[in-house]
């Protein structure tokens, strides 16, 4: 073999390598291939969550909600939901990702009185927590569990799945950073509505 043929082989199978370990970091983890169970019992409610923000980044919260508008398909869908479900967000108050979803979130609560959500703000545990059951830890990752801490088959990781597959397919920096400067902006409400329901629809009963 030539060394230049030898050169290319070496480079292609370190491409095949970066790429697997890479693996969890580019994917959205989407479904929990065995039943896992969390500790619910430090979690924040959503007052003590935002309390956790600066002033700045409270009334943001609070402003996004009250400006939020819900499809009426996603309304529908969330007060289909039947048995007491608990919905568990790992954010951020300074996480512009979780500043996006957060408000969907609340919006849930709110609209059907046998959802709770709860949350985790970042601390070694937490990221622990969600390494050994996403295999990285991003914020947002939002489960949904049943009242003892069990699980729902699906989750969110960070953005939607129609999301992260624009963020991998985009060819530069620029074009990734466009996709997520739009999702924070809202672009993408109905595909975070669409997965969130996926992720209610999924607790084991």
């Amino acid at each position: 073999m030539e060394l230049k043929e030898y050169l290319r082989a070496i480079l292609f199978f370190a491409g095949v390598l970066a790429s697997i370990v890479a693996l969890p970091s580019a994917s959205s983890c989407k479904e929990l291939l065995e039943p896992a169970s969390i500790d619910l019992s430090s979690a924040l409610d959503f007052e003590e969550y935002v309390a956790t923000g600066s002033g700045r980044q409270i009334d943001e919260t609070f402003r996004r909600i009250d400006e939020l508008l819900l499809s009426d398909e996603f309304i529908s869908a969330v007060r289909a939901v039947e048995g007491p479900t608990t919905l568990v967000v790992y954010g951020d108050m300074s996480c512009p990702d979780c500043a996006a979803a957060v408000p969907f979130v609340e919006a849930i609560r709110r609209t059907n009185p046998e959802i709770v959500t709860l949350y985790f703000t970042r601390t070694d545990e937490a990221e622990i927590t969600v390494k050994n059951i996403a295999g990285v830890y991003k914020t947002p990752t939002i489960f949904a569990a049943d009242p003892g801490g069990t699980l729902g088959r699906e989750f969110l990781l960070e953005f939607p799945d129609s999301v992260r597959k624009l963020v991998d397919a985009a060819s530069d920096s620029d074009s990734r950073r466009t996709v997520i400067r739009e999702f924070r902006a809202g672009k993408y409400a109905a595909d975070l509505e669409a997965d969130l329901i996926k992720v209610l629809r999924g607790v084991r009963r």
